[in-house]
């Protein structure tokens, strides 16, 4: 189980990343049940979007990913949950609107999910379960940098696999850390935007923008092959 203390306490269902000294990282185990007083917390418009899933687990780990994030503010920021408000960009970014300075990104995949919370920046997290990407290549000319197509170019499938993954998952953390999806592809390419496809921390910039952005594959019997990324962006 992800989270279980050394110490005897009861297991918490998430597992505390290495992360930068103000990004706040942790891995949260979705198959848990969610917090009762944090779900109690989540807006009408969550639980319309809950309600879209057809699949009932895709629906458990929504409302679960969103609980743990209001349990992980309290704790990491100290705001209760009872104080806690949000709301969402033009481009859906989801914002806690009660706690300036403070942001937060959620990404999951499967019923596994990767929460950052930052303090005065904006930050950006992808998580990819990694699998078999036939199209990396493809996919890589039209969202990668030349330099990162270059480092795919060579590279047996799964390996190409991993480290497509790895770049995408960079890529997109950087996307969200900048907070205007994907669109900003039409302010200037995302081809534009050096992030590296390997583990390590690096400073990538996007026009007058500078991002920090890092990553680590995580391993485990429950879990299996994870592959994360965090992105930070600070004032400008």
């Amino acid at each position: 189980m992800i989270g279980t203390t050394a110490n005897g306490d009861p297991a918490r269902p998430w597992r505390v990343l290495p992360a930068p000294r103000r990004l706040g990282l942790w891995l949260i185990d979705l198959a848990q049940p969610p917090d009762r007083a944090a779900l109690a917390q989540l807006t009408e418009r969550e639980w319309v979007r809950a309600a879209r899933f057809h699949n009932p687990a895709d629906r458990h780990c929504y409302v679960t990913a969103h609980a743990a994030v209001r349990g992980l503010i309290a704790t990491h920021c100290g705001l209760a949950l009872a104080c806690q408000r949000f709301d969402w960009t033009i481009f859906g970014k989801w914002r806690l609107a009660s706690a300036v300075g403070w942001d937060f990104s959620l990404s999951y995949a499967g019923d596994t999910a990767l929460v950052g919370i930052a303090k005065g920046c904006a930050v950006g997290v992808d998580l990819e379960r990694r699998r078999s990407i036939p199209d990396a290549s493809a996919l890589a000319r039209l969202h990668f940098t030349q330099r990162d197509c270059a480092a795919l170019a060579g590279l047996s499938a799964g390996d190409r696999d991993a480290v497509f993954l790895r770049g995408w998952t960079r890529k997109e953390a950087c996307v969200k850390a900048l907070g205007t999806g994907l669109s900003i592809g039409l302010a200037a390419p995302l081809t534009d935007l050096e992030t590296g496809v390997y583990d390590g921390c690096c400073t990538a910039r996007y026009g007058d923008l500078s991002v920090t952005v890092g990553s680590a594959t995580m391993i485990g019997p429950s879990i299996g092959t994870l592959i994360g990324a965090w992105a930070l962006v600070p004032p400008q």
